[in-house]
Parts: C-alpha cells; sequence; structure tokens
C-alpha cells in the first residue's frame, strides 16, 4: 500500500518501568480496509480522530483499560457469549469543529446535571441473556478518590441510569480492577459497613488487575461482602 494501515506511538522508557511498550492504531485507510474484508459498516471499526488524545500521562490507564477489554474476549472465545459493544472513556460521539458536542460516549447522566464517565461500558450475551457492566480501573492508591466514584456508581444504580440508556430491563454491575490489592482491601474495608451499599453487595464486584490476566474472567471477583462470586 501507498499509505500506511497501522501507525505507532512510542512512549520512550519510564524511570521505574523501563522501555514502554508502543502503541499501534488504524489510519484512515486501515478502517477502510478493514470494512472492505470484513464487509462491515465504518462505524464498526473503532480508530482514534488523531492522535492528540494518547497523553503520556493516560499511558498506563489506557493500557490496562484495554488489557480488561482483551481478556473478556478471550474469556468469550471460550463460550457461548459474545460481546456486544465495549466502549470506552476514549470513544468520543460528536464534535468540537462543527457542531461543539463532542463528549466521551460513556457519558451517564446522574441528576442536578451530575454525570458521570467509565472507563469502560460493556454488553455481553449469549442470545437469551443480555448483562450490562460497567467497568473501572483503578491505578495508584487513591482510596478517598475510588469511594467517591463508588458513590456516584450507587447513584446511578439507584436511578438506573445505566440501564435505561443503554435500553435493558435489568441493573448493571460495576467491575471494580485495581492496580494493587491494598487499594482494593482498602476500599473494601471502608464500604463493606456504609449504608449507602447495603442494598447493593453483589451489584458491585472487585478484582486486582493481575487475577483478571491470569485468571477466568467470570470467575474469582469480591462482592462488598468479600464473598467470592462470578460476574453473572
Amino acid at each position: 500500500r501507498d499509505k500506511a494501515l497501522i501507525e505507532k506511538l512510542s512512549f520512550g522508557f519510564h524511570p521505574k518501568l523501563g522501555k514502554l511498550e508502543n502503541v499501534f492504531y488504524l489510519t484512515p485507510i486501515g478502517r477502510e480496509t478493514l470494512c472492505e474484508i470484513l464487509n462491515v459498516e465504518r462505524e464498526a471499526v473503532k480508530m482514534p480522530i488523531g492522535n492528540s488524545t494518547l497523553f503520556f500521562k493516560d499511558y498506563t490507564h489506557r493500557r490496562n483499560t484495554i488489557d480488561i477489554h482483551v481478556h473478556l474476549y478471550l474469556w468469550t472465545k471460550t463460550t457461548n457469549f459474545e460481546i456486544v459493544f465495549f466502549d470506552t472513556y476514549f470513544d468520543k460521539i460528536g464534535n468540537n469543529r462543527r457542531d461543539k458536542n463532542l463528549q466521551a460516549k460513556n457519558k451517564i447522566s446522574l441528576i442536578n446535571d451530575d454525570y458521570m464517565i467509565p472507563d469502560g461500558v460493556t454488553v455481553i450475551s449469549n442470545g437469551e441473556t443480555s448483562l450490562l457492566y460497567l467497568v473501572e480501573m483503578y491505578d495508584g492508591k487513591d482510596t478517598k478518590r475510588v469511594i467517591e466514584q463508588l458513590y456516584k456508581h450507587a447513584q446511578a444504580i439507584a436511578l438506573g441510569s445505566p440501564s435505561l440508556k443503554y435500553g435493558l430491563n435489568k441493573s448493571n454491575r460495576v467491575l471494580c480492577v485495581f492496580e494493587f490489592e491494598s487499594n482494593m482491601k482498602a476500599v473494601l474495608n471502608r464500604i463493606k459497613h456504609d449504608s449507602t451499599f447495603s442494598a447493593m453487595t453483589n451489584h458491585f464486584l472487585f478484582k486486582t488487575l493481575e487475577a483478571v490476566q491470569k485468571d477466568d474472567f467470570t470467575e474469582g471477583w469480591l462482592n462488598i461482602e468479600s464473598k467470592v462470586k462470578s460476574i453473572f
């Protein structure tokens, strides 16, 4: 091809992590080629609009969020479930150039003009049952920030906002993935006696990123009471 189908961004070396992995992404001609090969509409193939949003400070979080998607996908290849969609916080709709309405595809309205943007939203289905999950990837050890975000998720579940947005008649679950097990345990210790979450014990599921990468994606999650559950 005269024009590249895929391009890459190199992030160099990190003082603590060493050489960071390159990030590869589709070019416009790459998307057109995939559409021809797979016989799908352009909207079905994701690609970045430029690369100005791929900031170094977002590198680890974006990579980890994509990794969750990859391991969910690998699990579905062994079952009769499929991913209907997996949208991330960096997937956008609208535009700033003409309509000034660019926003995250995952934006979920709450009350009083408040909103939340989960790291990921996915629906999986086996043809009979469709299940909605909101996904959060927690890097670092900021327990307070995590809990503040979980309060928003609790409000969204109480309002039914995610189910209404995505047209499902059952409430969603929140998959909380942590870079550090110590952070996960600290969060669980803080919220297990919080009345806000008392009626939502199994709506929130917790797991480390390492466990997501190594184990069966659907098994080994902890609920708010630290009991082992599956995502179903």
